[in-house]
């Protein structure tokens, strides 16, 4: 049976990006995790807007096709031949440049129902990402020293009427989602393997945990980025503690401190 990394790296050399593969290996990917790959994570190892286009849309274009293989649906036709090397290329065949006078050929064709895949719901970009997580700030100890963990709110909460925050009632909780929920996804899977292989976060990772959970529960409640909101007190410590049962090893104190009720 083929490895992870040995899967991951078939995909890439498939796609035409092999170089990247340290990268996941350094990154902890599984195959599962490597699948749910978001424009976001992209950014991380291509920040260049140009390699990045060419990345992500190979990349998509694989996973339909392994997709449209089982359900025998004919495969989307790459833009281009994919080439790891000049060496793969034969040079003796004058159609061999993809892109040859000789080998442009235009067609249109509309698909029919059965060759229509549904696409997977796309992450928010990551200024709407930003703008999400305006409960999730550094906050200081008792000690007054800095602390590098993300907590799950804001220190100071606004107490102008006019800009003040809604805050949630217990009943508009009903909807939301676990903490279990809110892991599903690849930002999830990657926290997941790293705390399995290590059994402890640092401070980067609590604070990536911390920030996607705050998203993820806003979008769960429908709240959007024009909104003014703020987590009880209650649902907040539920969510602390809620990590602290899927990471046994973390502390819920970690994330979760309460609002003081002098600046209210």
């Amino acid at each position: 049976m083929e490895s992870e990394e040995k899967k991951i790296a078939k995909v890439l050399k498939e796609i035409g990006f092999s170089h990247l593969l340290q990268y996941f290996i350094d990154e902890e990917f599984t195959l599962e995790s490597f699948r749910l790959l978001t424009l976001d994570i992209v950014k991380e190892f291509l920040p260049k807007a140009g390699p990045r286009v060419l990345f992500w849309s190979r990349y998509t274009r694989y996973f339909q096709n392994e997709q449209r293989k089982t359900k025998g649906i004919p495969p989307v036709p790459p833009a281009a031949t994919v080439y790891e090397s000049d060496s793969d290329k034969d040079s003796d065949d004058p159609l061999s440049d993809p892109l040859s006078d000789a080998n442009i050929e235009f067609t249109f064709e509309l698909p029919t129902s059965t060759q229509i895949v549904k696409e997977e719901p796309r992450v928010l970009d990551e200024e709407l990402f930003e703008n999400l997580l305006e409960s999730a700030t550094l906050i200081p100890t008792p000690q007054t020293t800095p602390s590098t963990s993300l907590n799950l709110r804001k220190t100071t909460p606004s107490t102008s009427t006019k800009n003040s925050s809604t805050v949630c009632t217990v009943a508009q909780y009903a909807g939301s989602k676990s903490v279990k929920e809110h892991l599903n996804t690849a930002q999830g899977a990657l926290l997941r393997n790293k705390y399995k292989k290590h059994q402890t976060f640092d401070d980067r990772d609590r604070g990536l945990l911390a920030r996607m959970i705050v998203y993820k529960e806003y979008e769960s409640l429908g709240i959007t980025p024009a909104q003014k909101f703020k987590l009880t007190n209650e649902r907040l410590k539920f969510l602390a503690e809620e990590i602290a049962q899927v990471f046994p090893n973390e502390n819920p104190d970690t994330y979760y401190f309460p609002y003081n009720s002098a600046t209210r």
